[in-house]
């Protein structure tokens, strides 16, 4: 069972609304179970685990008690680690580096200080951001796989 730590829905967004509000839905830890309380109808739901992907799906909800199982895709990304020889660099690595899809549409996705997500597995064009105080690091291509977080380890040098 993943760890989820949020489970968020909302009800149909009519056409020509350019946004709508997002609920947070209780988790019962009793049951293991999130309990949402929602008109009868479609609602979405958008789940966040940490080691899978980013996660919505639209739901049926009909009269009664509705149980839905959601099945997570593991996340596929990169982590980020900066090395001085054996020292690890505190930086956030946020924005300071992109990867480009070689061959195919995958796209950088959720994003936190040392790692990164993307949309699909296969071959990017890690680049790094030139660090205050450290040399420029050449572009480098990384694999990354279906349900894996790659590591990327890059070793600073000093200007």
């Amino acid at each position: 069972i993943a760890p989820v730590t949020a489970l968020h829905w909302h009800g149909p967004v009519p056409k020509g609304v350019p946004g709508w509000g997002l609920e947070n839905a209780p988790f019962d830890a009793e049951r293991r179970a999130f309990h949402v309380r929602a008109l009868l109808g479609e609602i979405t739901v958008s789940v966040q685990a940490p080691g899978y992907a980013h996660f919505s799906k639209t739901l049926q909800v009909g009269p009664g008690d509705n149980d839905y199982t959601l099945r997570l895709p593991k996340a596929c990304g990169v982590r980020v680690v900066l090395r001085e020889g054996a020292v690890v660099v505190p930086i956030d690595t946020y924005g300071a580096f992109t990867l480009e899809a070689i061959g195919h549409d995958g796209k950088m996705g959720v994003r936190s200080k040392s790692w990164c997500e993307v949309s699909a597995p296969g071959r990017y064009r890690f680049t790094l951001r030139d660090l205050p105080g450290y040399r420029s690091v050449p572009p480098r291509e990384i694999e990354i796989g279906r349900g894996e977080m790659q590591e990327v380890a890059i070793e600073l040098t000093r200007q």
